[in-house]
């Protein structure tokens, strides 16, 4: 095993070029991503992995209602490229330059996703997308 960063600076050193993918919007993977050395980076919307859990427990507290014991909600993925940044959910495209700039600065990135759980955003009434564990492998 190479770490990949390791592996495209070797590689960028021979003047070779292979396809690299990466996890989640680092910053080091967008920065591979924006100089050539990284193809995509496909991962899970962070914003939403720490939002949805803690709007889930503030509800069941404020409701008194327990929360599910089985169950998972999907937090979405983040599809990035040179091009820009798909996103689950019906969030709007973005450039590769905004998902770098939710890295450092949370304001913007909340702003952004800020719409799916106010107003009639898909997570204001989280409990109606509930799946079953077995869906977890889909």
């Amino acid at each position: 095993f190479v770490h990949r960063g390791v592996a495209a600076w070797r590689d960028k050193q021979n003047g070779n070029k292979f396809i690299t993918g990466g996890g989640d919007p680092t910053l080091g993977n967008l920065a591979a991503i924006a100089n050539g050395s990284g193809l995509i980076s496909i991962g899970q919307t962070g914003y939403v992995q720490g939002y949805l859990p803690i709007k889930m427990i503030v509800d069941s507290l404020r409701s008194g209602k327990k929360l599910p014991k089985s169950g998972f909600i999907s937090s979405g993925f983040e599809v990035i490229t040179k091009s820009g940044v798909l996103e689950d959910h019906g969030l709007p495209p973005i450039s590769l330059a905004t998902i770098k700039k939710f890295q450092t600065d949370a304001a913007a990135q909340k702003s952004y996703y800020h719409r799916l759980f106010f107003g009639n955003g898909k997570f204001v009434k989280w409990q109606a997308h509930i799946e079953p564990i077995a869906n977890a492998s889909r």
